[in-house]
């Protein structure tokens, strides 16, 4: 397919795009299918279409043949055939900064409450432990602390 879709583009005849988004896919003898990606590539930048419509037909290639090629060699063609400027790029790129942004929040006010909440424990603890000094019976300051006032008072004793 690749031989006859460059015999049309020497004679001068239109070639069928869907081809060479979809070329790297097709078994061939003769060439890997990186190889043939990156003769895709080069046709498709070649081409004397307006670059708005040879972006769009790139972003097919590399769609159609994102599993055909290892993340670096996928990434080191990006940078090489300038995939930056479509929106659908531009776009993706808001929406993943957008989610990382939002996990980040996420874990921020996760941590913000596991350490109100740690705090708000030795606070009742401190609460309770002066309550017990202070002779308040041990099932008042439990029920109204919640804090285990056995724990409590063996760290007392510990202490003492």
């Amino acid at each position: 397919m690749l031989e006859r879709i460059r015999s049309d583009i020497r004679a001068g005849r239109p070639i069928n795009e869907l081809e060479l988004v979809y070329l790297p896919l097709f078994h061939s003898d003769t060439m890997k299918p990186v190889e043939l990606l990156l003769e895709s590539a080069k046709i498709i930048r070649a081409g004397d279409r307006p670059p708005e419509i040879s972006n769009k037909i790139m972003a097919l290639l590399f769609m159609a043949s994102n599993k055909l090629v290892d993340k670096e060699r996928l990434n080191a063609m990006w940078e090489e055939f300038d995939m930056t400027k479509l929106k659908i790029i531009e776009i993706a790129e808001e929406r993943g900064e957008a989610r990382g942004e939002a996990r980040a929040e996420a874990r921020l006010e996760a941590r913000v409450e596991a350490l109100a909440e740690a705090r708000n424990k030795a606070r009742l603890a401190e609460i309770a432990q002066s309550l017990l000094q202070a002779g308040v019976s041990v099932d008042l300051i439990k029920r109204t602390t919640g804090v285990d006032v056995a724990a409590l008072e063996a760290e007392t004793q510990k202490q003492a």
